[in-house]
C-alpha cells in the first residue's frame, strides 16, 4: 500500500499550497439572479471572499461588491450570455485583487467544443508612444504602425486590455501600469476577444513604413492558429525561446568565449529527478569561473524544486526562499464543497497542512523545504545575470529572489516581474467550476512570504538593475534587446 499523502509530499509533488476556513464567516452567492451567467458571476465572487488568503489587501469588501453588482447587472441585460461574457465578468472584478495566480478556464476553448472562437489574427509590439504590427494575417511590412482597431484608437485598446491583466499588486498602482500594459501586448488576442467581442472580420488603420496610412481587412481566425502566430513575431528574439517540440527542459548555450546563456523557460515539468539531474549535468561541464546568465523570461513557475536544483549550484550553506506561510481556512466551504477539484494534489492533503490560528489566519513560520535548501553542491564561481519580464512568476520569482538575499551582486536584467517580489498566493492551486455556463475559476489558497532580498518593495515585481527598452529595431526584427543590454558584459 502507498503512504497516504501529506502535506510536505504534496509540496514536493505540486506547486504550491492551498488551504480553507472553517472559522471564516463565510458570505454564500445569493440566488437573486436565478440559474444565470450573473448568478455564476456571484457564486465565483463569493467563493473567492470565501477561501482567498487576502482578498482585500488591495480592494476594499465593499468596492469589490459594487464591482460584482455592476457586471451582474450587466450580463443580466444581455439576452443570452456567454461564458465569454462571463469570462469578462471575472477579469473586471477580480483584477483589483491583485493575484497573478488567478486563472479563467472557458468551456469555449476546450477541445471538443462546438463552436470555436474567432480571434483578431494580429499581434502588436508597443515602442514606447507607439505601437508596431508584430504578426499578422495577412503579414504586413516590417515597421508598419498600428493606428486603430474597428476604429478604436490602438492605445485606448491596449487600456481596456491592461485594466483586464492579472498580477500582483495593486490595480491602479502606477509604479505597475507597465507590467500590466506588457501583459495585455502578450495576451493580446484572448483579451482583446473578451473586451470587444469575437468578429468574422476586422478592419484595421494601420500606417505602412513609408507614410501611407491604409485600412488592412483581417479574417478571424481559431485558437490554434492565433497561437501559432506568436511564433511568426518580429520581435521573437526578445520573448525567450522555447524548444519547438518535447519538454521545456533547460538548455545551455554558449554566447562568447566564457559567457553561457541556461535557458530556464519553464518549471512545470513534472519529473523532478529529471530536471535536477539535467541542471546538474549543465553545471559539472561548465567552467566554474564562467560568466552565467539565467534566462528566465516566460517562466511562470511551476515546482519549486526545479529552482531550488538551480540555486544549490550557485549558493553556499544553508538558505531559504520563504519566510512563512498563510492559509484562512482548512477545507472547502458549502456550497461550493461539490464544485471544487484539486488539479494537482489530493484534496486530503488540507488536513495536514501545519500553522497555528493567528487571528482568522493559520500561519506556519519558516521554509518546509529547508532541509532541500543546503548548498553543498559544486559552487558555480563565476559573475551571475538574471534575465526576468512580465511573465516571470510563482517558482521562477522565488529563485530569483533567494538567489538575490545570498548574492546581491547577480545582476538583474529585463522588464518588471508581473509576480510579486515579496509575496504571491500560489500553493496547492484549487478549481471552481461554476454551476451554470461551466466555466472554471482557478484560485490558490495559501499566501506566501518570501525571504528578504535587495530592492523590494511590497507590491511590486523584481525590478531589474538594467532596464530594456524596445525600439523599433524590434519591430523590424531585431535580435535579442535582453541581451543587447548585457553587450559589454558579455563581451
Amino acid at each position: 500500500m502507498s503512504e497516504k499523502p501529506t502535506w510536505k509530499t504534496a509540496v514536493l509533488l505540486a506547486a504550491g499550497l492551498a488551504l480553507a476556513a472553517t472559522s471564516w464567516a463565510v458570505d454564500e452567492p445569493s440566488g437573486d439572479d436565478g440559474p444565470s451567467a450573473a448568478a455564476d458571476l456571484r457564486d465565483a465572487v463569493a467563493w473567492i471572499e470565501a477561501v482567498h488568503p487576502a482578498p482585500y489587501r488591495h480592494v476594499s469588501k465593499e468596492a469589490l461588491a459594487a464591482a460584482t453588482d455592476a457586471e451582474a447587472e450587466r450580463l443580466g441585460a444581455l439576452a443570452e450570455a456567454t461564458d465569454i461574457d462571463l469570462g469578462l465578468s471575472l477579469r473586471r472584478v477580480l483584477a483589483p485583487v491583485g493575484d497573478f495566480h488567478l486563472a479563467l478556464g472557458l468551456p469555449s476553448f476546450q477541445p471538443g467544443a462546438e463552436v470555436s472562437p474567432r480571434l483578431l489574427p494580429l499581434l502588436p509590439l508597443a515602442v514606447g508612444e507607439r505601437v508596431y504590427v508584430d504578426a499578422s494575417l495577412p503579414e504586413l511590412p516590417a515597421g508598419t504602425e498600428l493606428l486603430t482597431l474597428d476604429g478604436r484608437p490602438i492605445p485606448t485598446v491596449l487600456d481596456a486590455l491592461a485594466s483586464l491583466a492579472w498580477i500582483d499588486g495593486p490595480a491602479h498602482d502606477e509604479a505597475r501600469l507597465a507590467v500590466r500594459r506588457a501583459r495585455a501586448v502578450r495576451k493580446f488576442g484572448g483579451l482583446h476577444l473578451l473586451a470587444f467581442g469575437a468578429s468574422e472580420r476586422y478592419v484595421a488603420r494601420v500606417r505602412l513604413p513609408g507614410g501611407e496610412e491604409r485600412e488592412v481587412e483581417l479574417k478571424s481566425v481559431d485558437p490554434a492558429a492565433a497561437a501559432a502566430l506568436h511564433r511568426e513575431r518580429r520581435s521573437i528574439g526578445r520573448w525567450g525561446t522555447r524548444p519547438a517540440d518535447g519538454p521545456p527542459w533547460p538548455a545551455l548555450e554558449r554566447l562568447a568565449e566564457s559567457t553561457y546563456l541556461l535557458r530556464l523557460p519553464s518549471f512545470g515539468i513534472p519529473d523532478q529527478d529529471g530536471y535536477r539531474n539535467r541542471v546538474d549535468a549543465v553545471f559539472d561541464g561548465l567552467d566554474r569561473r564562467a560568466r552565467l546568465i539565467l534566462d528566465l523570461r516566460g517562466n511562470e513557475g511551476g515546482l519549486r524544486t526545479h529552482g531550488i536544483a538551480v540555486l544549490e549550484r550557485l549558493l553556499r550553506g544553508r538558505y531559504a526562499q520563504w519566510t512563512s506561510l498563510a492559509t484562512r481556512v482548512r477545507g472547502i466551504p458549502e456550497p461550493w464543497r461539490g464544485r471544487v477539484t484539486f488539479p494537482f494534489t489530493p484534496p486530503d492533503v488540507l488536513e495536514t497542512v501545519p500553522g497555528t490560528l493567528r487571528g482568522d489566519r493559520y500561519v506556519f513560520d519558516g521554509d518546509p523545504l529547508a532541509e532541500h535548501m543546503r548548498g553543498k553542491g559544486r559552487r558555480h564561481r563565476g559573475s551571475v545575470s538574471v534575465l526576468v519580464d512580465d511573465a516571470t512568476n510563482s517558482a521562477a520569482v522565488e529563485m530569483v529572489v533567494a538567489l538575490l538575499a545570498k548574492r546581491p551582486e547577480v545582476r538583474v536584467v529585463g522588464t518588471e516581474t508581473g509576480g510579486g517580489c515579496s509575496r504571491h498566493i500560489g500553493e496547492i492551486p484549487a478549481l471552481l467550476t461554476t454551476p451554470n455556463l461551466g466555466v472554471r475559476l482557478m484560485a490558490s489558497l495559501v499566501e506566501i512570504t518570501h525571504v528578504e532580498s535587495r530592492g523590494c518593495t511590497p507590491g511590486r515585481g523584481v525590478v531589474p538593475d538594467v532596464p530594456v527598452p524596445f525600439t523599433k529595431a524590434d519591430a523590424l526584427g531585431g535580435g535579442d534587446p535582453f541581451l543587447a543590454a548585457l553587450g559589454d558584459w558579455i563581451r
